[in-house]
């Protein structure tokens, strides 16, 4: 795993010495930066994303130079040549290999065909297609981007100007980051594994503290890349997409995937959600349930083949269904907000779990008092741990409700604090990195899928 952090960080001081560069030879350093990236990190899986690129790029030449007659064949078949690949690592038993990034990078690709068809968008130029699907800071685990925004930047990259303030803040999103998930998501995932793995020791405190704690370590782990990825980029020069905007604070379900991996998410809505509505527009309760369920479905089989993730899926279609069509409720804010929670965390015990055997058996052991609990909690997180998540996960907390987080106020609220302030901020973050973080335990839970 350090390996990846060491390879990523000589990337970076390459994408920061293209400042030095004027023109479009800074954009086209950016992208040969990311495929030296892909190269060392892998070549098989470099080889299929550059594969999935091409089929992407002669799909789209075919769609644009197809009679009307033939568009959606000729669409349906250039979308079922770039899905290959995801379908074949993710469905057949390949030795458990799956190249890194291939869901993010063939969504994008996914939509640039389909847009292609609804004529909402262009055929890409080259470079503009291998910037969007091997920019090498959001390669492992997304977000996933569109053409438009992607092309947008991979032109400005020639003709901006250095933004200090920017490159500044992105170092504290990548430091922050980088928290999250070493420090933060790390140390929680000690009580989560205690409480999916060691099932015939616990009791309820111990399993119902790793189901409602295991919301914040995905949070942390895959928020925790993500706002890395965001930063790693902008000093770059490069504007990623937000991903995650408080989740674990949504007040409904539906609230809840607006905030949760906001890229896939209106992915999804774009060109899943949307269109069904749109074909089944006379009929309106039909189209929301059809439209909903046929998403979340899809979401869970991207996240696996498995009856658990479909399940997964079939829960959130059933949860968001229900909030739409009996309204907006009328609880207190605070009762809505746990309630949410409580749903979340349990549908996520699905995610977690290995598979409905292993989710049973844990909600199984939530049933039954244990006296072990207390003492193979505190076993699993020591004192350290405890006082590192009892002084971090608040700050966090206080320091993303300030904005400071974000990539569009961030840059000038972190102008308008105080030096001491900045600097006590900088010394913080990465010395918490370096002495609390746990460099060898798990990767991203984020880029199996």
């Amino acid at each position: 795993m350090s390996q990846g952090y060491t390879l990523t960080a000589l990337c970076l001081i390459g994408g920061m010495a293209a400042w030095f560069m004027r023109g479009s030879a800074r954009a086209w350093l950016a992208l040969a930066i990311s495929i030296a990236w892909w190269c060392f990190a892998s070549l098989p899986a470099f080889g299929c994303a550059l594969a999935v690129l091409v089929l992407t790029w002669i799909g789209a030449r075919c769609i644009e130079a197809a009679k009307e007659a033939q568009r959606f064949a000729v669409t349906c078949a250039s979308v079922i040549a770039v899905l290959a690949p995801l379908l074949v690592f993710k469905f057949l038993p390949i030795a458990g290999l799956q190249p890194l990034g291939i869901s993010y990078y063939t969504f994008s690709c996914l939509g640039i065909l389909l847009d292609l068809y609804w004529r909402k968008g262009t055929r890409p130029a080259v470079g503009d297609l291998l910037f969007l699907g091997l920019f090498f800071p959001k390669a492992e685990v997304g977000p996933v981007e569109r053409l438009k925004s992607m092309s947008a930047q991979f032109a400005a990259l020639g003709t901006r100007d250095w933004d200090h303030a920017k490159a500044r803040h992105g170092a504290v999103l990548v430091a922050a980051g980088l928290l999250m998930k070493l420090v933060l998501a790390e140390r929680l995932s000690k009580l989560v594994n205690l409480g999916f793995d060691e099932t015939a020791q616990i009791g309820a405190l111990a399993s119902g503290a790793a189901i409602l704690v295991f919301p914040w370590q995905l949070y942390f782990d895959f928020g925790g890349y993500s706002l890395a990825a965001i930063g790693l980029a902008q000093m770059m020069g490069v504007e990623l997409r937000i991903n995650f905007n408080r989740p674990l604070y949504a007040a409904s379900v539906s609230e809840f995937w607006q905030r949760w991996h906001i890229s896939l998410s209106t992915w999804f809505q774009d060109y899943i959600y949307t269109p069904v509505r749109f074909m089944l527009r006379r009929k309106r309760t039909a189209s929301l349930v059809v439209a909903t369920f046929a998403s979340f479905t899809l979401i869970g089989l991207w996240h696996g083949a498995q009856l658990n993730f479909l399940i997964f899926g079939f829960i959130q279609g059933v949860l968001l269904c229900w909030e739409t069509l009996r309204g907006k409720s009328t609880l207190p804010l605070l009762i809505r907000l746990v309630r949410t929670y409580f749903f979340v965390s349990l549908s996520l015990l699905l995610f977690r779990a290995a598979d409905l055997h292993q989710a049973g058996t844990v909600l199984g052991a939530c049933t039954h008092w244990s006296g072990k609990d207390v003492a193979l909690i505190l076993k699993a997180l020591n004192k350290l741990d405890l006082a590192v998540l009892i002084a971090f996960v608040p700050l966090i907390e206080w320091l993303t409700a300030r904005g400071l987080f974000d990539p569009a106020r961030g840059p000038e609220l972190l102008t308008a604090c105080a030096a001491w302030q900045r600097h006590l901020l900088y010394v913080v973050l990465v010395a918490s990195v370096l002495a609390l973080g746990l460099f060898s335990h798990t990767p991203f839970i984020y880029a199996r899928f």
